[in-house]
């Protein structure tokens, strides 16, 4: 069952922006699934900020860190790791 994430930060960067990735309608490609849902703790993750920083800007995370997803870096070991780790095996890069 879903519930309203306790983190108002994160909230709003849904509210800004209520997708994951650059914008739909503007995307060469879309995914659709099941992604993760962010742990209730995630503000206590030490990459919390990498978290708003891709909310905030997708292209520019990937281009900056060539992740696509701020779960594949060094530090998170939280839901969601293992997802992305399979995702990432589709071999898109942000040049694509």
């Amino acid at each position: 069952m879903y519930n309203v994430h306790p983190s108002e930060k994160l909230i709003q960067a849904f509210r800004q922006k209520p997708y994951q990735g650059c914008c739909p309608t503007q995307a060469e490609f879309l995914f659709i699934g099941l992604d993760a849902n962010y742990a209730p703790n995630v503000e206590e993750q030490k990459i919390f900020s990498k978290i708003i920083e891709y909310h905030e800007d997708a292209i520019s995370f990937w281009q900056k860190y060539n992740l696509h997803h701020p779960f594949l870096l060094d530090g998170y070991k939280g839901d969601g790791r293992k997802y992305h780790k399979e995702f990432s095996k589709i071999r898109l890069s942000c040049k694509d």
